[in-house]
This record gives C-alpha cells, sequence and structure tokens, in this order.
C-alpha cells in the first residue's frame, strides 16, 4: 500500500488543489479559491472517482471576519 499527496499552489502561494492517491489511484481530491484578501472563498472536495463535488462556501463581513458559510453539492 503506498500513498501520496500532492499540493499544487497558486501564484499568491496558496492551495489551490491537493490531489491524495493510492496505489497511484486518485484518492480524495480538493480543490480552494481565495478572495483579495487572501480568504479562503471556496472549498470542493470529491472522494475517489465521484463525480459529485461538496462544496463550501465562505463569506466575510468588511473587517475580515468569517460571517457566513455553507455547503452544497454540484454534480459535473
Amino acid at each position: 500500500l503506498s500513498t501520496e499527496v500532492r499540493t499544487d499552489y497558486g501564484n499568491r502561494y496558496l492551495p489551490v488543489r491537493k490531489t491524495s492517491f493510492v496505489n497511484g489511484n486518485i484518492a480524495p481530491q480538493e480543490r480552494y479559491e481565495y478572495n483579495d484578501r487572501q480568504q479562503l472563498t471556496g472549498k470542493e472536495e470529491c472522494s475517489y472517482d465521484s463525480e459529485d463535488w461538496l462544496v463550501k462556501t465562505f463569506e466575510y463581513n468588511r473587517d475580515g471576519f468569517l460571517c457566513f458559510w455553507r455547503f452544497d453539492r454540484y454534480y459535473y
């Protein structure tokens, strides 16, 4: 059993994608989105070879505090 995690970073050096592998096969995947203040505004998760993504959305107030988040499921 071999495992590996690959993390891709964007131009602001924040992680934009994390992919896990088990025995060379893609396992859970995560994608991240940020606003201009480098705050996490979206996180998408997908397990194994599923086409269903769990999407978490985050919103911040003008002072930068987290004020709202929600979960959605998207089908690609």
